[in-house]
């Protein structure tokens, strides 16, 4: 056993001196050395015959490469599938690519990333690399579904690179006669478009003849108008955009005007799986500076400027919701509707109070007098519920102010019009149920948000009254099943303090004789259990069914709760057990 120790030992310090033989032999160029070394069988296969390859290489003697007989250069790097010729073309080593280029067989072949040597010369812009691959038969255009050469040198932004691939035959008669007809010119000019490459579009223009694009009428919408070059929008590529929505994504101005001059074109098309206008993309791309001429174009075209994506949101919408409030005002100018309503029935207005946008709800209400606060969600709860429900009290009284009905908002329908005016007077709105029972402070108990309940309290309200319990339960009951602990302590703390010159017990029982901590094992927070056991409540207390609050932490697989209590306060759980 010992023994066989010591020979893996010696070979795994063999190893490296090998190497260092091997890179003093390249380095000093000792070709009779480097070839005893190679020829060893024995050495060599415990070198990695890749390591030898890349040494090569790195040391830049090409004349070694005809030395080695054993050693496949086809053979890959095993971490990103390089093949040598990959390594030279990054390393940009032409002498050394040279020499490979006249050994390999293919010289296409992909890294695990799909990645061609040629794809690597587009990407970083080497164009004497990609001359020189082309001259040894590198395949200049896509292959499978892999993003050709000439997308990844216009993507990049070299622009020589992309001229030398366009100077050849090839590549445009792969923009021009393909087998998907049609798809790698538009998968191109996508790219072109994209990066607002007005040079190459005009190149690419100028280049694709008449009679090289002929793509059938009935399946296509054009682009161009059919008597200047001909050139058509591919019938559905890929996600069936328009090139006039990648113009106004990238803000491209000089594309847009020559895409939008063309006459006959419905180029404003939402005909696609997001039933997004170009409108949408310019607004999503923040191009502040073509929205004005993006919305000429649809004045001249008498465009709708309401057309709604697939959630039902206008570009006005988006501006709402992105926060893009220059856009906003700029569409809201040219005749956005403000009151449109998404698939969920909200509105603007709905939006920015729901993400707490209180100062754009604010300026709107202010600014707009178009806007209609009555307008209820597919829910039936209109903008001064929502304001209500997140304890926006400034906002609830502008919305009154801006006319809200309140018998609508509150959903009651034997209100009369005295009542309207009590709450109107005593401020009362904390008490306005939704459609689901709820009142506004206990989406606040729901959301662990302290601050409705102390506005409440500051008023002399006493939220400690079964007028503020939810089938049943109390505000406290509430706090502990949704795991809200900032409420538990802060109506613990308010209680105390009297606030309001009543106490309330919070350890009596419901009707299942189930006390908070009860409640507290079924929803499993640690803290809130924690907490009422040192405010004073009973472990070994029992519900109706016979159960402690251990019971119910164990059925509802709330163990943390028995281990906590048990490595803490081990003689209190033995006596509850």
């Amino acid at each position: 056993m010992e023994k066989e120790e010591t020979k893996s030992v010696s070979i795994a310090v063999e190893v490296p001196n090998i190497l260092e033989i091997l890179r003093h032999s390249i380095k000093t160029e000792d070709i009779e050395e480097f070839e005893g070394l190679i020829k060893d069988k024995d050495k060599l296969s415990v070198l990695k015959e890749f390591e030898i390859l890349k040494e090569i290489v790195h040391v830049g003697t090409p004349r070694f490469l005809d030395k080695i007989t054993k050693i496949k250069l086809d053979q890959k790097d095993i971490v990103f599938g390089d093949t040598l010729l990959h390594y030279t073309v990054a390393k940009k080593e032409y002498e050394m690519s040279a020499v490979l280029l006249q050994k390999y067989e293919d010289i296409n072949i992909p890294n695990d990333s799909g990645k061609t040597p040629l794809a690597i010369s587009c990407i970083s812009g080497d164009l004497k690399m990609i001359k020189m691959l082309y001259k040894y038969g590198a395949k200049m255009t896509a292959i499978g579904d892999e993003i050709s050469p000439l997308c990844l040198s216009i993507y990049n932004g070299h622009f020589f690179c992309t001229l030398f691939l366009l100077a050849l035959e090839e590549v445009i008669k792969s923009l021009t006669v393909h087998e998907n007809f049609g798809k790698e010119l538009m998968k191109t000019l996508i790219y072109v478009v994209s990066t607002g490459s007005v040079q190459i579009f005009d190149l690419i223009i100028e280049l694709i003849a008449p009679e090289s694009l002929r793509m059938p009428v009935d399946q296509s919408n054009q682009f161009l108008h059919p008597n200047e070059r001909n050139i058509q929008k591919y019938f559905k590529f890929s996600t069936s955009y328009s090139l006039l929505h990648y113009a106004c994504a990238a803000g491209c101005v000089p594309i847009f005007e020559y895409l939008t001059s063309r006459e006959e074109l419905n180029l404003f098309s939402s005909d696609n799986p997001s039933n997004e206008s170009p409108l949408h993309w310019a607004v999503c791309n923040q191009q502040e500076s073509m929205l004005p001429l993006i919305l000429e174009k649809y004045k001249q075209a008498e465009m709708n400027l309401n057309v709604k994506d697939i959630n039902g949101h206008t570009p006005l919408f988006v501006a709402a919701i992105k926060g893009y409030y220059k856009l906003f005002d700029i569409l809201i100018e040219a005749g956005s509707d403000i009151n449109v309503q998404d698939i969920e029935g909200e509105t603007i207005l709905n939006w920015a109070i729901l993400m707490h946008e209180s100062r754009f709800a604010t300026e709107i209400l202010n600014n707009h007098p178009q806007l209609d606060v009555n307008i209820k969600n597919n829910q039936g709860t209109s903008a001064l519920i929502i304001a209500s429900n997140n304890g926006f009290t400034s906002l609830v009284q502008l919305i009154l102010d801006k006319g809200a009905n309140i018998r609508e908002s509150i959903n009651i329908n034997a209100l009369n019009i005295k009542e309207i005016m009590e709450i109107l007077d005593s401020n009362s709105l904390h008490k306005i149920h939704d459609e689901k029972g709820f009142l506004p402070i206990h989406y606040a108990v729901i959301r662990d948000d302290t601050s409705f309940l102390n506005s409440l309290l500051s008023k002399g309200v006493n939220i400690f009254h079964k007028d503020f319990y939810f089938n049943g339960l109390s505000l406290l009951s509430l706090a502990v099943l949704n795991g809200a602990f900032n409420i538990v302590k802060f109506l613990f703390s308010s209680n105390n303090e009297k606030k309001i010159g009543y106490c309330q017990n919070f350890f009596i029982k419901d009707s299942s004789g189930n006390t908070c901590l009860h409640l507290a094992g079924i929803s499993g927070n640690l803290d809130i259990f924690f907490f009422l056991v040192s405010k004073g409540a009973d472990l070994q207390t029992k519900n109706k069914l016979g159960k402690t609050p251990l019971d119910l932490a164990r059925e509802n697989n709330n163990d943390h709760i028995i281990n906590f209590i048990k490595d803490n306060f081990e003689s209190i759980i033995n006596a509850a057990v």
